[in-house]
């Protein structure tokens, strides 16, 4: 097996493959899977491309950005258009701090304030703190409980 860095052009077979990455990641819409399957790597190959190529990682960093710049000009269109949903999603997401955001709110019966109750049953916590302590000591019977 040929070791990377070697001289008969495996570092030329590299930078080529990842070149092909990035072509097809980009052209689908930076979908990891397809772009591996069409490079013919393996997701562990392109976790190790990121992790150990800098300028790679930015590459592929700087494409979805792009992307994400493709698809809020669509929903920008879809909200010049009049489409109610995307203009509530942009409110929603973007003007939060107007109040476009949704809340649920909680009440009791007859819109009164909600009840909380909790309750702590006392013999489960006993016999968890039993099980703990047990474990924490090494013992394999129980410890005797008091009545």
């Amino acid at each position: 097996m040929r070791k990377e860095g070697s001289p008969n052009g495996t570092i030329e077979r590299i930078a080529k493959k990842k070149e092909k990455f990035i072509k097809y990641y980009i052209l689908n819409k930076c979908n990891i899977h397809i772009a591996c399957q069409k490079t013919r790597i393996t997701r562990g190959t392109y976790r190790n491309w990121c992790h150990n190529d800098p300028e790679f990682k930015e590459r592929l960093d700087d494409a979805e950005e792009a992307l994400f710049d493709w698809v809020e000009d669509k929903l920008l269109e879809q909200i010049d258009v009049g489409e109610l949903k995307a203009i509530m999603f942009f409110l929603k997401t973007k003007a939060k701090s107007r109040g476009y955001i949704e809340r649920n709110e909680y009440t009791g019966s007859d819109n009164g304030p909600l009840k909380v109750e909790q309750s702590v049953g006392l013999s489960d916590f006993n016999r968890t703190l039993e099980e703990v302590l047990n474990k924490a000591n090494n013992r394999t019977t129980p410890a005797p409980t008091e009545n």
